[in-house]
């Protein structure tokens, strides 16, 4: 977990979105978690998904 923060802490000046496929209700707790607790990322939208197509048509969306 501490992994996919560190990597998305060096990438969020040129991140947008997050969308995030195919996680368990407690993963998607601990990594809101973690996202909140880090001042680059905790203004990033995120959003869960259980499918790939629907995370993909997220993405590439216009910010609301």
């Amino acid at each position: 977990m501490g992994e996919l923060i560190e990597m998305l802490t060096h990438i969020a000046y040129q991140t947008t979105k997050l969308g995030i496929v195919g996680c368990s209700l407690m993963s998607r707790w601990k990594i809101k978690s973690r996202i909140g607790k880090t001042d680059l990322l905790s203004s990033l939208p995120v959003k869960y998904f259980d499918d790939p197509e629907v995370a993909k048509t997220w993405l590439v969306s216009e910010l609301e």
